[in-house]
């Protein structure tokens, strides 16, 4: 029992560990100019805007933004989701473990 509870505290504080750096992956590729990434095109000043078409939505490429190692944004925005369901996984084994450690002692 004393294994899975290793296991578990192991999972919770790699997971732990995986967001943090995914966070910082975020924080990084978001600090890059955005406006070099999905121009728009605006219409002429002397234009009337009554009159004027909007321009044509430009889809984000999220994997345009890169962090300095490489890391696209959306690498990392998955990694954060990994990070997010290792760590519940993580609490729902410590949670299992908790239970079936009750049944045992009141068995006992």
């Amino acid at each position: 029992m004393v294994s899975a509870i290793q296991s578990a505290l192991s999972g919770l504080h790699t997971s732990s560990l995986r967001f943090n750096q995914a966070a910082a992956d975020i924080v990084r590729s978001g600090s890059q100019s955005v406006s070099a990434v999905s121009p728009t095109s605006a219409a002429p000043l002397s234009q009337d805007p009554s009159t004027a078409t909007p321009p044509a939505p430009v889809p984000f490429d999220f994997t345009a933004l890169t962090a300095d190692d490489g890391l696209s944004l959306a690498d990392s925005l998955v990694s954060l989701k990994e990070a997010e369901i290792l760590y519940k996984a993580s609490a729902k084994l410590l949670g299992a473990l908790y239970r079936s450690e009750n049944e045992l002692l009141k068995i006992i």
